[in-house]
């Protein structure tokens, strides 16, 4: 520039049809000044017919619709064509405060808001109102921002060490394949060796470290791994330049995009207030659980009721340990907080369980009670065999469970008394 003034020619079919930005900037690609221009090209535009079969449909009825596209001479050219469907009371505003095509694909669609006389505005004859409209619209005002100064940053993923090993002040030339040893210190210890290029250059990729300093020592060794004294440079880390726009900007919002989002709010407090009525409570969090329920489950449960603690065979397998015993070993060391196992007649007797926290137990396997002359076979049970271990508590039956129980005890001692 010469006192502040430069002539410049853009030859205008180099420029496309549109709105385009002129920037200016400093040494350090700063921006000093910015404007926004309007090219039109009447010759490049296309014509646009579109008719359809009926002017009105009911619902569900097929539409046909007929598109044709031209070029300045008339001649049908390839297109894309994209079709948008309203509501008729969202089309009476949409038409109302619609824009001519060219008007919003060359120019308003570029900014966030526009004007009354919109469609005048680009007629040839009102080129300078446009004009001095466009040197009013500040950056923030346009929609499609690109990139002034394009440039290539490759991130660094990790810590990196890189430098080049030279020889003392009698030989300044690189030495090459020499060990160099990094060691850190700090929270995380490292020690890391490298052997040098032919160029004497080296780089260390340290793993993730974290912390607000690292202490690192670098040592050199020659051939035949003594300490050597050689100069060694570190690389010096260039961090790019970082710059950006901190200023929020507040667009408002058409008519209908402001529609839409009205109805959508009615609708969320409507959907809001019956998930809320009736006593209803939202969960952020449920857990699902389920329980395999066989013919002979469902047996034992018509019978006796639903148990109130459940361990799987799976489960009571994996915690079999060399040293186990059977079921009942295994269930005493494992589930304390839910049976207590002790032994009757300490000496060469059987182990019994017992629920915590209740009266009389029963065992019932696979549905069939056990009675007490039977009581010290359980304790040889295979854990391998177990498909569960359920408690019921509070048994349905109980009475008539626990006279069963009483005369097949009536019937071992009349056994034993016959024998």
């Amino acid at each position: 520039m010469s006192e502040g003034k430069m002539f410049l020619k853009f030859p205008l079919d180099s420029i496309p049809e549109g709105v385009s930005s002129l920037t200016l900037f400093d040494q350090d690609k700063k921006v000093l000044a910015s404007r926004y221009i309007f090219n039109p090209k009447p010759q490049d535009r296309l014509q646009l017919m579109a008719n359809t079969d009926l002017k009105s449909y009911s619902q569900r009825q097929l539409t046909k619709l007929n598109v044709a596209v031209l070029d300045s001479e008339g001649r049908n050219r390839d297109a894309t064509l994209s079709v948008k469907v309203l509501d008729e009371q969202l089309y009476a505003l949409y038409k109302k405060e619609q824009q001519s095509l060219i008007a919003r694909t060359l120019l308003f669609s570029d900014f966030n808001y526009s004007l009354a006389n919109e469609d005048s505005l680009i007629q040839p004859e009102n080129a300078l109102e446009l004009d001095t409209w466009l040197m009013t619209k500040r950056p923030s005002d346009y929609k499609f921002h690109q990139l002034e100064v394009e440039g290539h940053v490759s991130p660094e993923y990790t810590i990196g060490v890189s430098g080049r090993v030279e020889g003392n002040f009698l030989r300044k030339k690189a030495i090459n394949r020499i060990e160099v040893t990094l060691m850190t210190f700090g929270e995380q210890v490292g020690v890391f060796q490298e052997q040098t290029d032919s160029l004497g250059r080296f780089n260390f990729v340290l793993p993730d470290m974290f912390g607000t300093e690292i202490n690192a020592l670098v040592q050199t060794v020659d051939e035949k791994g003594q300490k050597k004294d050689f100069s060694i440079l570190l690389d010096d880390k260039e961090v790019p330049p970082i710059s950006f726009d901190q200023r929020e900007s507040i667009v408002r919002l058409d008519s209908i995009k402001r529609n839409v989002i009205i109805k959508e709010q009615k609708k969320d407090t409507v959907d809001r207030a019956f998930n809320l009525s009736n006593n209803f409570i939202e969960l952020e969090e449920f857990t699902v659980e389920d329980y395999l329920m066989t013919p002979q489950r469902q047996e034992v449960m018509n019978r006796f009721g639903r148990p109130t603690s459940v361990v799987d065979g799976d489960e009571i397998e994996s915690k079999e340990e060399k040293w186990s015993y059977g079921l009942y070993s295994i269930l005493l060391f494992n589930y304390p907080e839910l049976v207590s196992v002790t032994r009757i007649n300490i000496n060469g007797g059987f182990l019994h369980a017992k629920v915590n926290g209740g009266g009389l137990t029963l065992v019932v396997v696979d549905g069939i009670p056990v009675m007490n002359y039977d009581y010290h076979l359980i304790q040889n049970i295979d854990p391998s065999e177990v498909k569960s271990f359920e408690i019921i508590k509070n048994a349905k039956g109980f009475a008539k469970l626990f006279w069963r129980f009483s005369l097949g005890q009536i019937l071992w001692l009349l056994l034993q008394l016959e024998v």
